[in-house]
């Protein structure tokens, strides 16, 4: 069975989703006349111009995301003889839903996010999408909802900026692959079980302004060794820090 790899592009309504794509498309280096087939599952304001591609291979089908059948996009996949799938993703649905109703031999090769300045990242946003890497976050978030990015296990770095208020429970619980993280001061209370089982978390930065670590927030971070707790942090909740195995220096400032 020959794999057909999918390029997921997903976040929020007007975020830049179909510009990027559209440029992409344009650019010979990834457009060098593969049969694409296009799956956009949600509609903003800017539209595809087929007209700048430097090839013609592309073949555009406007699908609802939630009751697309994994029968309809194998038959896509073969009407057009679809060598790739290019995936424009509604950033309101979970993403391992969709992922779930995919063919077999569809293999998710890159996924991108995308979100912009005047949107939280909302529960169960990216829960479980296990082939992404890398996060850009805008400078003006507010809010990484419940179990935003819980189990993607492929994630391996993401810059939290200064301004971002809350980080709920269940955040980043999961992310094997995360190695470092940086809390800044602008979140009050890190909410219950926020980096659960980030096994590969070795460098961990509480900035001063944190007030509050909650319920297992940290627990079974076996690569942790040292942290520093700022004298900001009022209350370190049960088990915040259970199982983190390695962990043998804890400073606290004044």
């Amino acid at each position: 069975m020959q794999q057909i790899p999918v390029y997921s592009f997903t976040g929020f309504l007007d975020s830049g989703k179909t510009k990027f794509i559209q440029e992409t498309l344009e650019d010979p280096r990834f457009n060098a006349g593969e049969r694409t087939l296009l799956l956009v599952f949600e509609e903003g304001e800017e539209e595809y111009d087929f007209s700048t591609y430097p090839h013609q291979n592309v073949y555009l089908e406007v699908l609802d995301q939630q009751t697309v059948t994994q029968k309809e996009l194998k038959a896509l996949a073969k009407k057009y003889k679809a060598q790739r799938v290019v995936a424009e993703l509604n950033g309101m649905q979970l993403v391992g839903d969709i992922y779930s109703r995919f063919p077999e031999e569809w293999v998710v090769a890159q996924e991108v996010m995308f979100a912009d300045a005047t949107t939280i990242i909302c529960d169960f946003a990216f829960l479980n999408a296990k082939t992404l890497e890398r996060v850009t976050l805008p400078q003006n978030l507010k809010a990484i909802g419940k179990s935003a990015f819980q189990g993607c296990r492929n994630l391996k770095e993401i810059h939290i900026p200064d301004g971002v208020e809350e980080i709920k429970e269940f955040a980043f619980e999961g992310c094997t692959s995360l190695t470092c993280a940086t809390i800044p001061g602008s979140v009050k209370v890190l909410q219950k079980y926020a980096f659960s089982g980030c096994t590969n978390l070795a460098s961990l930065n509480i900035a001063e302004g944190v007030e509050e670590i909650g319920w297992s927030a940290f627990k079974d971070c076996t690569s942790l060794t040292t942290i520093t707790i700022p004298g900001s942090v009022k209350v370190i909740h049960e088990r915040a820090f259970a199982g983190c195995t390695n962990l043998t220096n804890i400073i606290i400032s004044e």
